[in-house]
């Protein structure tokens, strides 16, 4: 069966009967056409109808072309405006942008260009629509997805964005370790947090180390801790992060900035201590080829592998 398409509606609008009449020839094949012979009668028109488009004279009595559109663009925004008159200057056409017309024709038009403006300013509109749709889905389900989960206040406004978040607060669930990916600004500490949050070990500490910024000298006493006098200025008996993340999250940030030196002393220490540690680790990364071979060391020394996750950029959420 062949899907019937709603034309879209037209308001004509001019004072003087054989424009209208001739726009209403052209314009019927493929839209419902309305008309008004004045300012006042379109205002009332577009009160009780659903306009998806308005061609305006300037120059009308009563309510004036310009005023009118100023009207139509404060009251209703989403009708798309043409003006088709034949007193037009350089500086009425300056006029009319600045009250937000689409498009601007005089008298007499060229037929072809009338209708293929249309075609193109009702297909804008259709996008728009569409566009306003799914901003308005998207706006419900994330405040369904903040209802179930504690969201850590994030707020963002990309179904790409979403589909991660959704993602995020499933995979919390699971005490595995997680590889979050990006660029600098998209938001990967917050999705950490977001985990985090969700997972069986909320109630545990959150701790974050830059793994990039750890110097080999001090490697094995910022992870896994040290006695008093272990080295020099070790005056009394350093916590290691992971004993301070037991029960919650380590957060290893620029994971895969680690030389490889660094990740071999690394990798034998965790080795020698992985049945003891109890913490979640998520790392934190930039999405290269070195990060993704450190972490597979990793994963071997636990004994797990890595769940992999890349989050739109919050900073074009706007």
């Amino acid at each position: 069966m062949e899907e019937v398409i709603e034309k879209a509606t037209v308001l004509v609008v001019d004072d003087e009967r054989g424009p209208r009449e001739s726009l209403r020839m052209i314009l019927s094949p493929e839209h419902r056409v309305l008309q008004a012979c004045s300012g006042a009668e379109a205002l009332e028109i577009l009160g009780t109808e659903q306009v998806d488009l308005a061609t305006l004279d300037l120059n009308m009595p009563g309510i004036k072309g310009e005023e009118l559109m100023r009207t139509i663009r404060g009251e209703h925004p989403m009708v798309e405006v043409i003006v088709i008159t034949g007193c037009g200057t350089l500086e009425s056409a300056a006029a009319g942008i600045r009250s937000g017309i689409c498009d601007y024709l005089q008298k007499p038009w060229d037929d072809d260009k009338l209708v293929a403006g249309v075609r193109n300013l009702l297909r804008m509109r259709a996008l728009e629509v569409e566009n306003r749709r799914l901003k308005g889905d998207l706006r419900r389900a994330r405040d369904e997805l903040a209802e179930r989960y504690d969201l850590r206040g994030l707020v963002y406004a990309s179904s790409a964005m979403h589909e991660v978040v959704s993602l995020a607060v499933r995979v919390a669930r699971a005490d595995v370790p997680v590889l979050i990916t990006g660029a600098n600004g998209t938001g990967k500490e917050k999705l950490a947090e977001v985990l985090q949050a969700n997972s069986p070990r909320r109630g545990g500490p959150f701790v974050k180390v830059n793994a990039g910024g750890l110097p080999e000298s001090l490697l094995e006493a910022e992870l896994f801790g040290a006695e008093a006098g272990a080295y020099t200025g070790a005056g009394k008996r350093r916590v290691g992060r992971f004993e301070a993340a037991d029960g919650g999250t380590l957060l290893l940030d620029e994971i895969g900035e680690l030389d490889l030196a660094v990740q071999g002393k690394l990798l034998r220490a965790l080795q020698a201590v992985a049945d003891k540690i109890n913490a979640r680790i998520i790392g934190e990364g930039l999405d290269t080829l070195e990060e993704l071979e450190t972490l597979e060391r990793l994963g071997i020394c636990f004994g797990q592998g890595w769940l992999f996750g890349k989050p739109h950029p919050l900073r074009s959420d706007t």
